[in-house]
């Protein structure tokens, strides 16, 4: 068994033990000793038998291995472990990557994972809100660390998930750019000299396209005789034709 301060305990003697154990085994009359130093003091177990003792000696051993080469990711590894394997190449990955960055950042990189408990999620969100995150701040920042949770988990490295509170979120309003909002952003654009931007931003208020949307449209998309663009790679999965 292995406490939070990374010391094991001996499984004959219950006593701490940690990676600078010297254990070894002798004769002693017809007892075996094993023999266990830490910190310059020796601790002796008797046992009966030779097999007793190697089996004392094999648990120590073993209980030093399990604080020397832990079994489990860190937090770090899992997060980039996921990235490459999930994140990459999709459209919210850079958001993703942000937000896994804000647990790394909270938790620490080292940070095993069967050690982020539900109380220390909870512990997260209440300093999330306290910097001033709205709730669907906190949301997006969780569901990162699920998702790195959950690939971990699938893959043995963490021996269970924590819960996540997911915070309730008002459904927002629609908000329609005016025509002087929209001919002064275009100004603005056409000021700075970011002609491609103001191109963009026509397209987008005109047609309502996403802008993940609009950065991946090619020309064999735009359909010029019926007037519609094809736009296969959207959020809900669905392809659709748009004026």
């Amino acid at each position: 068994m292995v406490d939070d301060e990374g010391t094991a305990t001996c499984p004959a003697c219950h006593g701490p033990i940690n990676w600078r154990n010297k254990m070894s085994i002798r004769e002693r009359g017809r007892t075996f000793m094993v023999d266990v130093t830490k910190g310059g003091k020796r601790k002796r177990i008797a046992c009966t038998t030779r097999e007793e003792a190697e089996s004392v000696n094999g648990k120590l051993s073993t209980a030093v291995v399990a604080i020397m080469e832990p079994q489990g990711w860190a937090l770090r590894e899992a997060v980039e472990q996921c990235r490459g394997a999930v994140w990459s190449g999709k459209g919210g990955e850079r958001s993703a990557v942000r937000n896994s960055e804000a647990a790394l950042a909270f938790f620490g990189e080292s940070v095993r994972l069967d050690d982020i408990t539900t109380d220390w999620v909870d512990a997260w969100i209440a300093r999330l809100k306290q910097i001033g995150n709205s709730n669907g701040t906190v949301n997006r920042k969780l569901a990162a660390l699920s998702k790195v949770m959950s690939y971990a988990h699938r893959r043995g490295k963490v021996k269970a998930r924590p819960h996540f509170e997911r915070q309730l979120e008002s459904e927002g309003r629609l908000r329609y750019l005016t025509q002087e909002e929209e001919v002064r952003s275009l100004a603005t654009l056409s000021q700075w000299g970011k002609d491609d931007h103001a191109e963009a931003f026509c397209v987008l208020v005109d047609t309502g396209l996403r802008p993940s949307e609009l950065w991946r449209l090619e020309g064999r998309d735009c359909n010029f005789e019926n007037g519609t663009m094809a736009i296969w790679q959207t959020k809900n999965k669905h392809p659709r034709s748009v004026p």
